[in-house]
């Protein structure tokens, strides 16, 4: 959690954040695709192929990035 302070930073910081959020906004659009992806190879065949497991491989993946950023940004800004 941020505390609020009169100085909002830079406007490098300012900078950063923004690129930082669109980063992490792009990130969540793709997870969203590769679920969805997932999904309907799921509902349009019983068995799981190599492909879509690669898939859900990848979006674990990304969770992970995302969350780690969103610690990493949370740690700045606490500071």
């Amino acid at each position: 959690m941020r505390i609020q302070t009169e100085d909002p930073g830079s406007a490098a910081d300012r900078e950063r954040e923004t690129r930082a959020i669109g980063m992490l906004t792009r990130t969540i659009e793709k997870l969203t695709e590769l679920q969805s992806q997932s999904d309907d190879t799921k509902t349009s065949s019983a068995k799981v192929s190599s492909g879509s497991h690669s898939d859900e491989d990848e979006a674990v993946r990304l969770r992970l990035e995302i969350a780690e950023r969103i610690l990493r940004l949370r740690e700045r800004n606490i500071s």
